[in-house]
């Protein structure tokens, strides 16, 4: 019994040991970074791109955390994909738009992924 107690504290503490690296506003941050840098952002679409970021990181962030399986959580998460990519389409031009959806998303899903791991 004492060795299940022991496995089991050891999971629980590498769930929330993962579960604390992602970090909504770091991963957020650096969204902003790579863009401003990779897409010559303006000031004005610098401060909304970051606004947009922060919000749909947490919103990603909170659905990783929630109880039950990633495969069930799929269609949300696309769904939050979707909606930042509308909202940035208000912002960004059009070459803009396909240097983010071209270099920076699959750029930006393999540090996400990464995060996640940790």
């Amino acid at each position: 019994m004492k060795k299940l107690v022991v496995v089991f504290t050891l999971f629980t503490a590498t769930l929330v040991a993962g579960q604390e690296a992602l970090n909504a506003s770091e991963i957020a941050s650096y969204q902003t970074s790579e863009m401003k840098t990779v897409l010559n952002l303006e000031e004005e679409q610098y401060e909304k791109v970051a606004a947009i970021n922060q919000e749909f990181t947490e919103k990603q962030v909170a659905l990783i955390n929630e109880e039950g399986s990633m495969f069930g959580k799929m269609g949300r998460m696309r769904k939050i994909i979707k909606n930042k990519n509308k909202a940035l389409e208000k912002i960004l031009d059009g070459s803009q738009m396909t240097t983010y959806e071209d270099e920076l998303l699959p750029v930006f899903r393999k540090h996400f992924r990464s995060k996640m791991k940790k």
